[in-house]
């Protein structure tokens, strides 16, 4: 091009169609036990067996982490179990609390688990006596420590209810007995068993 060539108008550039936004990908939620991030609070009443007696077992439960529990459990007499013999005869109820701590042994965040624990009661054996003639008949309490191991089985039926079975194997130090003037009529403790059928709530 010289110098007497009138200048050329530049063409401007063709606009560039507008990009669509890249979506980012969602990120989803990860999944979180039930015990997640806080202490959360667990209650059941139910009806127990404690051989040989009925009771009615109370447990309160806080989780500690997504397998761990601390608790504590209760169990006030239902039913009396009856000794007999030459004497007369005596009506026994059985009173039992104490602290244990148990340990998940599946998944957490799942819908059943099973659990172990171990723990220690302070049992009370309330006797009251109807004796036969020459015999008087007396009320007495006996005191006693019952060391416990535990099998708990659970299923999730929502957020905050759960149905339970509970079995539990103990042993009294020192083991109770139930005397009939001077002489032992019936002995408990050595070893002794419990089982329930629990219907949990969570309470926080």
């Amino acid at each position: 091009m010289s110098e007497n060539d009138p200048p050329r108008p530049e063409t401007p550039p063709e606009p560039q169609p507008p990009r669509e936004p890249t979506p980012e990908p969602a990120l989803e939620p990860k999944p979180t036990s039930p015990s997640s991030g806080r202490t959360l609070l667990y209650g059941c009443l139910s009806l127990a067996f404690a051989v040989p007696f009925g009771i009615v077992y109370l447990l309160l439960t806080a989780a500690l982490g997504p397998r761990l529990r601390l608790g504590v459990d209760a169990a006030m007499p239902l039913t009396a179990a009856g000794v007999s013999g030459p004497e007369g005869q005596a009506d026994v109820r059985l009173w039992l609390a104490g602290p244990f701590v148990e340990l998940s042994l599946g998944d957490p965040a799942s819908r059943a688990a099973v659990s172990l624990g171990v723990g220690a009661w302070a049992a009370a054996l309330q006797m009251r006596g109807s004796a036969a003639a020459p015999y008087a008949g007396v009320e007495a309490n006996v005191f006693t420590l019952a060391s416990h191991v535990d099998l708990l089985l659970r299923w999730r039926l929502g957020r905050r209810l759960g149905l339970g079975a509970l079995f539990s194997v103990a042993l009294a130090v020192p083991e109770a007995t139930v005397q009939f003037a001077g002489r032992d009529a019936a002995r408990w403790g050595r070893p002794f068993g419990l089982a329930a059928l629990v219907v949990e709530a969570r309470l926080d």
